[in-house]
């Protein structure tokens, strides 16, 4: 006999054996099954005991499908006869039996927010299940009222707080084929119990490399830069704001930057991703529930209305709680995970830069290699899922290494942030660059040295500040520059003592050089033009 043959003679016996139902459900497997391994033996050649596993797997799970559809239409058919004789009491059998069918979740207080559990997470339940399952039973039968008080009912039965949404551990997250364990690396089949409201469309292969993305990015970026990004991307899936840290992509068009967005984007799926400007945060009381249970908050620009509101910026990365408020519904407060990333040609200016720490918590990531050869549609060359999959994998080496550090691979503090934001949008930061050095002994008076700021600004131009806004930012920019009384020509045409910067020199110009004493009667200083 074949073992094809044998197969068949399997199959019927166990198709067989289970639809008569002489065996009770719970005695499957320990009655049933081993009578199957024993008829199994008795025949030539024999079925390897892996591949009887599968055909008893599958036999199995179609039997239960067809049991329960039976069990299914019988039940209701009892409910349909119940609400035509009792409307009351057929919606409540009616919405217990709905509740024990599938797995579903209700919060909110204000209006009722309704889940239920589908292919590994839990989605929006009302126009997906409730109601048109409610249709289905009761057929012509049912109205208005019914489906109301049957809803009602359910969501009764399966009342939760929000937060449980937010109790299963950070280590878990789930992807398209499964749930990935963070910590073992292994992948569990999914489950309601870990009530994720999200999936990523990422199906995980450990073996899976992301070669091109690799290569794009070192194209793009420098080693240092690239630990950044991949520690960037791993922190992107833990569901904690515990690194207080937002991302800034800097460049010029064709550097990238937009390229990274974009495989950051097919990484996490759309529908992990928001975005909302911290203005928008601050400004619009709805902003903030487009961050409920999303992972990344992509922002393509960023305006100085975003960068000088330092409030809605610590409040959205600080790790605490949010509250969020849907339009005409439900308030209420969430942890933001979120992962702030914004991309910009250069970093609008900072008009307050007192604050050390809101400076320390930005990561500057620089462009500045431009892209000399352009290939049509190059991002589709990155979209696909075995790049997808190895680059899930790239980034959870990167959030292995972040946790293991608890900090980024950045180098810069926050002073060199703030210096380097302050440098790339503001013209008093490219003048100091561009047209100051050093020079013991050397003297400028305020006036002059507004006079070549202005004249920088109009060749290059660039905004101009007012000379008020000079003076405040120079000293931050020129460390080696000093302020003081100087002499010079006073607003009378007359030698005086004026003020002025010392220890500096406009580059390709000759300096004045004062040797002597620079003080002066401090009796005249209240009659010195103040700045």
């Amino acid at each position: 006999m074949s073992l094809g043959n044998n197969k068949e003679i399997i199959k019927t016996f166990i198709g067989q054996a289970l639809a008569s139902q002489v065996i009770p459900f719970a005695e499957w497997q320990t009655v049933l099954f081993p009578l199957v391994v024993k008829l199994n033996t008795l025949q030539t050649p024999i079925i390897p005991n892996d591949e009887l596993a599968l055909i008893w797997d599958s036999i199995v799970s179609e039997e239960k499908e067809n049991q329960t559809e039976k069990n299914d239409t019988q039940e209701e058919e009892e409910i349909l006869k119940v609400f035509l004789k009792n409307k009351t009491e057929g919606t409540y059998l009616l919405a217990k039996y709905i509740v024990k069918k599938y797995n579903i979740i209700t919060v909110g207080e204000k209006e009722r927010e309704m889940f239920v559990y589908r292919n590994g997470a839990y989605m929006p339940a009302e126009n997906e299940v409730i109601y048109p399952e409610i249709q289905r039973i009761l057929k012509h039968h049912v109205n208005k009222n019914a489906k109301t008080e049957t809803h009602h009912k359910i969501a009764d039965e399966t009342s939760y707080s929000r937060s449980v949404f937010s109790s299963t551990e950070y280590k878990y997250i789930p992807l398209k084929n499964g749930v990935f364990n963070l910590e073992t690396k292994e992948l569990t089949s999914h489950d309601p119990k870990y009530r994720f409201l999200y999936q990523f469309p990422i199906v995980y292969d450990s073996k899976a490399d992301c070669i091109k993305t690799k290569s794009f990015l070192s194209q793009v970026l420098t080693p240092d830069q690239i630990e950044i990004i991949q520690e960037w991307m791993g922190y992107y899936f833990y569901r904690y704001y515990m690194f207080k840290k937002a991302l800034i992509l800097v460049g010029d068009g064709d550097t990238g930057k937009t390229t990274l967005l974009e495989v950051i984007t097919h990484l996490l799926g759309r529908d992990n991703i928001s975005s909302v400007s911290l203005h928008k945060m601050s400004s619009d009381k709805f902003s903030a529930a487009h961050l409920y249970n999303k992972h990344g908050n992509l922002v393509d620009e960023l305006s100085a209305q975003d960068i000088g509101d330092t409030g809605a910026f610590k409040v959205a990365t600080g790790g605490g709680s949010i509250t969020g408020e849907y339009k005409f519904g439900n308030q209420f407060s969430f942890l933001n995970f979120s992962k702030y990333t914004f991309a910009c040609n250069k970093v609008p200016d900072v008009t307050d830069f007192n604050d050390t720490a809101y400076f320390n918590r930005w990561m500057i990531v620089r462009f500045e290699k431009p892209i000399q050869k352009k290939i049509p549609n190059f991002f589709l060359s990155l979209a696909t899922e075995e790049e997808r999959s190895g680059l899930f994998n790239f980034a959870m080496q990167g959030l292995e290494r972040l946790l293991q550090q608890q900090e980024f691979s950045y180098r810069k503090n926050a002073t060199e942030t703030k210096q380097e934001m302050m440098r790339s949008g503001s013209s008093i930061a490219m003048f100091s660059a561009e047209m100051l050095e050093q020079k013991d002994g050397g003297e400028i008076s305020k006036d002059e040295m507004y006079e070549h700021y202005v004249e920088y600004c109009r060749k290059n131009n660039l905004a101009t500040e007012t000379i008020k806004m000079l003076g405040t930012k120079l000293p931050f920019y020129v460390v080696f520059l000093t302020d003081g009384y100087i002499s010079g020509i006073n607003g009378k045409g007359k030698p005086d003592q004026v003020r002025g910067w010392r220890n500096a020199k406009i580059k390709g110009e000759k300096p004045i050089i004062k040797t002597g004493d620079a003080e002066f009667d401090k009796s005249n200083q209240d009659a010195l033009k103040q700045w």
